[in-house]
């Protein structure tokens, strides 16, 4: 180790004893049943955009230095792998992530339907607003319809008809199919003849003062920023508010200590470190602590806290209030790096990114596959979990991403209501495109072998996997050579005991030998793949109990 390094090592220690650690949270325990705490204790967490960007790109990146294990870590390049993860190195259902389309492929009908509950607000009766939004990027107001049904309404804006609607509409099904939990988002038309306006509806004003809302200003509002359709009719998309009692934003870093179901420091859940991945396909450059929301769920026995992600009006093409930008996925706000080689060029650096800048049309955006590199794909603030993705994580996500079917993003576009035949296909085709080349490049990061299955019996045994590269039809002739087998007998501990067997084949099923089963206890076969990549050289372990079962499996990085 330089000089350097142990210079920044021992500076690191010394600091960490001189501080109280402001990361400490309760240790807690996986338990199952009741929180035993007041759902009154759970704490309100502000959020606002002002405040991501402060501590995301200032305060917890100072603070990330400060960190004795975080600085021991990058020194001596270690990866910390994600909780909460089962014996074969999947995630289970949390109050995060219900696994979807990852474990069963979802019908046509039900990536259509998403989370939704109803068609969306009903347009035939009044609309109560008891809320304007004039703040932020995309104003709107909050309503009950005459159904007692509550929704945010937002606005499609003149300039970019059905973008910002059908954007969040089509990224909502998709994220809900991946597995997240999210509010149901709809297309909806509607007059304002049906608008009425409670007493106490209130809004804030352009300098943070909070004022009446009034029916003239609820029209102002939707005449100077709506778009009206060929019918008369102004579109947007209705949020459907989610059931419970809110709790404001989740962090992607700690956890809350008051609720025992959600023991792991968030940014080592797998399902928060993914986000990146499934972030980066849909190109959700506003991913941040701002756009979730936790609500507290209560039932007859207990309560607990369910996490939604919110708001994707950035998904796609949009940037809520206009179209994207070209450097949306390739800069944070602030980008030391990318700012230093403009400054070291004298200017000279060109971003490749900045050749074509022009939006596919109106109603789409900017949204492309050119220039999408997975690896180096960055949201618009900072994510200390994003950064502590490890590639057993994003091996996970990019599974679920390629068991998306052409025919389910085609549907899952057409949820948009996108009026143009020409717009619906350049959408589809995009995110088919991004799909794959997120794929080919995660897959080359770690030996992508996967569904592992044991056949037979005890002395004719057939053992066989899928080689995910190959599988989606990646791998070019000569890009695969063989695989190298290794069969141990592991003890209890699961370490390493004796070598058995090794052997090399190219393909992915083989005939265990049968003198093998004869010595009993359990074993793990080892298999590296011999390829193009040298990251297929590393080992995957699949672990195999006396009674010919599979029951865990380790990947090496």
């Amino acid at each position: 180790m330089s000089r350097i390094k142990i210079i920044i090592f021992l500076s690191c220690i010394l600091i960490q004893m001189g501080r109280t650690s402001i990361w400490a949270e309760d240790e807690g325990t996986i338990v199952s049943g009741i929180n035993p705490y007041p759902v009154q204790e759970l704490k309100y967490k502000q959020q606002s955009l002002y405040a991501d960007f402060v501590d995301n790109h200032v305060f917890d990146r100072f603070q990330q230095y400060l960190m004795l294990s975080r600085n021991y870590q990058r020194l001596f390049n270690i990866d910390v792998q994600a909780q909460m993860v089962n014996s074969f190195d999947e995630l289970p259902d949390t109050p995060f992530f219900t696994n979807r389309n990852g474990r069963k492929l979802l019908t046509i009908e039900e990536i259509k339907k998403g989370s939704n509950v109803n068609t969306g607000p009903d347009t035939l009766g009044e609309w109560i607003i008891t809320k304007g939004k004039v703040e932020g990027r995309n104003p709107g107001f909050f309503i009950t319809d005459s159904r007692g049904d509550k929704y945010l309404i937002k606005l499609d804006r003149m300039k970019y008809p059905e973008m910002i609607s059908s954007c969040e509409v089509i990224a909502s099904k998709l994220f809900h199919a991946i597995g997240y939990n999210v509010p149901q988002y709809t297309i909806c038309y509607f007059n304002t003849d049906i608008l009425r306006v409670a007493e106490d509806a209130l809004f804030y004003d352009s300098d943070g003062f909070e004022k009446q809302f009034t029916l003239e200003k609820a029209l102002e509002l939707i005449e100077e920023n709506g778009f009206k359709n060929n019918k008369g009719l102004y579109r947007s998309v209705a949020s459907k508010i989610v059931p419970g009692v809110p709790k404001g934003y989740f962090s992607f870093q700690s956890n809350r200590s008051k609720d025992l179901l959600d023991p792991v420091r968030h940014e080592d859940r797998r399902e928060v470190r993914g986000l990146r991945v499934f972030s980066s396909w849909l190109n959700h450059h506003d991913t941040r602590r701002g756009n979730t929301i936790d609500m507290i769920v209560e039932q007859k026995d207990g309560w607990y806290v369910k996490h939604y992600l919110i708001d994707f009006g950035s998904c796609l093409g949009s940037h809520n209030m206009r179209y994207k930008y070209p450097e949306a996925g390739h800069v944070h706000v602030i980008d030391v790096m990318e700012v230093l080689k403009s400054w070291l060029s004298l200017g000279l650096y060109k971003r490749p990114y900045w050749q074509d800048i022009e939006p596919f049309s109106p109603a789409v955006g900017y949204f492309t596959s050119d220039h999408f590199r997975p690896g180096k794909w960055k949201q618009m603030i900072p994510n200390y979990a994003f950064d502590k993705m490890t590639k057993r994580d994003a091996f996970w996500a990019a599974k679920i991403v390629m068991t998306f079917t052409d025919e389910q993003i085609e549907a899952a576009v057409s949820t948009g209501d996108l009026s143009l035949q020409e717009d619906r296909e350049y959408l589809t085709k995009i995110i088919i495109e991004r799909r794959d080349i997120l794929g080919e490049y995660w897959f080359s990061q770690i030996n992508p072998l996967d569904n592992f299955s044991l056949k037979g019996q005890k002395g004719a045994c057939i053992f066989s996997f899928d080689n995910l590269y190959k599988k989606y039809g990646f791998a070019k002739l000569g890009d695969i050579e063989k695989y190298k087998f290794s069969v141990f007998n592991i003890n209890d501990e699961g370490e390493r005991v004796a070598l058995l067997s090794s052997f090399e084949s190219k393909d992915e099923g083989i005939n265990i030998p049968s003198n093998l089963f004869e010595r009993g206890n359990t074993f793990e076969i080892a298999i590296k793949t011999c390829g193009k990549y040298k990251h297929w050289r590393k080992e995957v372990s699949v672990i195999v109990n006396e009674d010919m079962q599979i029951i865990g499996i380790n990947r090496d990085e």
